[in-house]
């Protein structure tokens, strides 16, 4: 037996010195894995940001679809028409210039969303007689008409109808693939409520996700009160527009306390994502709708939201879900889906 072995024995023969032990090795690993903060800190430095003279391709597809997206989520809110996407639209065609110039595809499937975005955009203000209010409405004309090709070529149309989660008589695939399909953001909802059960059942179906080492650290809070909705959707902006209209709201956490230290700092997100997936799935084969609202905040945002009282303190809030039944006819938006050899690749990489 080795030195390390006999001393450690001899620890464990007294409670008192063993819980010292036990106490100082957390502490002395909670400051070991404070590299492994410092290492994600550097990373997002160098690589997490967009800068104006951008030319990297798949950065400059990024921004474009966070852009245009913009305007097709305009075009699918509820209520009383109203003048909007100004500034993305804008934006989205200087990166479309940006992207030519650089020599891209024009064949690319981003690329090709962006410029149909906008021509589906004026169609709409124009559908809306909001066409004439837009200060940028010159602008786009002038950019369509430049790229009357690209429009020609391949069609797309945004938005699109919401539809059905399933197949009669199809097989596993087929049924699966549908049910893809029809999970879409939806923006509109019916004022009507959802049943408790079938949330219980979307939940449970949802906790057959994997976990790491299946410690299911996953919890969803519930928020069925229309000022508890509201008081919560205001610490997160890309409600805006239908905050107002969704019957249920949930906020998807993360026990933190699930994890035996910092090295496991990203398994939360991980597990937590695929939770999420699931719930959606499983939510729109039940035929509800729902919304996934990122939760980018900051530090202090996130203080006083759980100052509300719905989250513990070791809870990770990942996101939350805008959950209801949608309207008998809603649109969602197309939102084109990057190319093949943009989604995948095979190593070739080779053991030295």
């Amino acid at each position: 037996m080795g030195i390390k072995q006999s001393l450690k024995q001899s620890v464990q023969r007294s409670a008192t010195l063993w819980a010292g032990y036990q106490f100082i090795k957390a502490q002395v690993n909670r400051v070991r894995t404070t590299a492994y903060y410092l290492y994600d800190a550097r990373r997002c430095w160098r690589h997490m940001i967009w800068r104006p003279t951008e030319r990297a391709r798949w950065a400059l597809s990024s921004e474009m679809l966070f852009q245009y997206h913009k305007l097709e989520k305009g075009l699918v809110m509820p209520g009383k028409p109203r003048l909007f996407g100004t500034d993305p639209v804008r934006a989205t065609m200087a990166l479309v210039r940006r992207w030519e110039a650089a020599g891209y595809p024009t064949s690319d499937a981003i690329y090709r969303g962006a410029c149909a975005t906008v021509s589906c955009y004026r169609a709409g203000l124009i559908a809306r007689g909001l066409h004439q209010e837009s200060p940028a409405i010159h602008q786009v004309d002038q950019f369509l008409a430049e790229r009357q090709q690209v429009l020609a070529a391949d069609p797309m149309v945004t938005p699109v109808p919401l539809e059905a989660p399933t197949k009669p008589g199809a097989g596993p695939w087929e049924a699966f693939e549908a049910l893809s399909v029809a999970r879409r953001s939806v923006r509109d909802f019916a004022p009507t409520a959802v049943p408790k059960e079938w949330v219980e059942r979307a939940v449970r179906i949802a906790a057959l996700s994997p976990s790491a080492c299946n410690r299911q650290p996953n919890k969803v809070i519930l928020i069925e009160d229309r000022a508890e909705i509201d008081r919560a959707l205001s610490f997160q902006n890309g409600n805006r527009g239908f905050g107002h209209k969704v019957p249920l709201l949930a906020v998807l956490v993360v026990d933190s306390t699930g994890y035996f230290d910092g090295s496991e700092r990203n398994q939360t997100y991980v597990d937590g994502g695929l939770f999420a997936m699931s719930l959606m799935f499983a939510l729109r084969a039940l035929g509800l709708g729902s919304c996934s609202l990122n939760w980018c905040v900051t530090p202090a945002t996130d203080r006083a939201f759980r100052k509300l009282g719905h989250v513990k303190d070791q809870e990770t809030v990942m996101m939350m879900l805008a959950i209801g039944y949608p309207p008998e006819a809603v649109a969602v938006p197309l939102s084109p889906r990057r190319d093949m050899e943009d989604l995948m690749r095979w190593s070739k990489a080779k053991n030295a």
